[in-house]
């Protein structure tokens, strides 16, 4: 079995920038950053504040990566996490955690990072996203 890297809502860590380049985009990115953040607040049974500020946070990064010619890097990243996703309890300790199959981080994500890299040398480092 495949060890899988916890995933937290990282809302505070993004870089809120850039405008949407269109409604359209806009309207499409807000119905899946919101099926990104209720998949995540489904499993670790978030509040409605911060499940609102993890759509927030993806919407702000679907911006983002718009303003840099990068959503089809990021689209990707988004559809490998929830394709992969995964609701885990550890027993031992109690916890619940959203987690996602790390070849979307090693792969998706590195593209993604790359893309934004490549357009600007303010580039993520880290690999730092809103889930």
């Amino acid at each position: 079995m495949k060890r899988f890297k916890s995933l937290a809502l990282r809302v505070a860590a993004i870089s809120l920038f850039a405008l949407p380049a269109s409604f359209g985009t806009l309207a499409a990115c807000n119905g899946q950053a919101g099926t990104v953040c209720a998949d995540a607040c489904d499993c670790t049974h978030c509040n409605d504040r911060d499940e609102e500020l993890c759509i927030n946070a993806v919407s702000a990064e679907f911006d983002r990566a718009a303003a840099y010619d990068c959503t089809l890097e990021f689209q990707d990243y988004v559809d490998c996490a929830l394709e992969t996703s995964d609701c885990n309890l550890d027993r031992k300790t109690a916890t619940i955690s959203y987690e996602i199959d790390p070849d979307c981080i090693t792969n998706e994500l590195a593209d993604y990072n790359k893309c934004l890299a490549d357009q600007t040398n303010h580039g993520p480092k880290g690999g730092k996203t809103p889930f």
